[in-house]
């Protein structure tokens, strides 16, 4: 029963390091909104100083600089951001095991786990776990 306890120590501390990363990004994501905001009031007031102005020149010079595409990739990065976030937040730990046939993957996802047979068969000569499997710690 050591072992089994202890796996579920070690998973929920993988689980609580992540915690500090979400957050993170959290911070970064309202900077980054902060930052988008920013772009568009400069945006605004570029737009109203290009209307009162009558040097060509300064007009021309301002028209060339590109927030619109600064805003565009804040929010791509933001989206980047995001699903980073959501994935740092689960309070599940994903494993992929990848191999050949035969090779011990479903040894070793039973090892992990403490399952048995019942739970993740490895049958010689067939494709077991061949499929996304989803191992739920069971309720009390």
């Amino acid at each position: 029963m050591y072992t089994a306890i202890s796996r579920a120590e070690k998973i929920t501390s993988i689980i609580e390091k992540r915690r500090p990363l979400a957050e993170k990004i959290t911070g970064v994501e309202s900077n980054l909104q902060a930052l988008k905001s920013a772009l568009k009031t400069l945006e605004e007031n570029r737009d109203r100083i290009i209307n009162q102005v009558d040097d060509a020149e300064t007009v021309g010079r301002l028209r060339e600089i590109d927030l619109a595409t600064l805003q565009y990739k804040i929010t791509e990065e933001s989206k980047k951001l995001t699903v980073l976030r959501e994935r740092f937040s689960r309070q599940t730990l994903n494993i992929g095991v990848v191999g050949l046939m035969g090779q011990g993957k479903s040894t070793l996802l039973k090892s992990l786990s403490g399952l048995t047979d019942n739970e993740i068969p490895a049958l010689e000569g067939s494709a077991c776990t061949a499929v996304r499997s989803t191992i739920v710690k069971p309720r009390p």
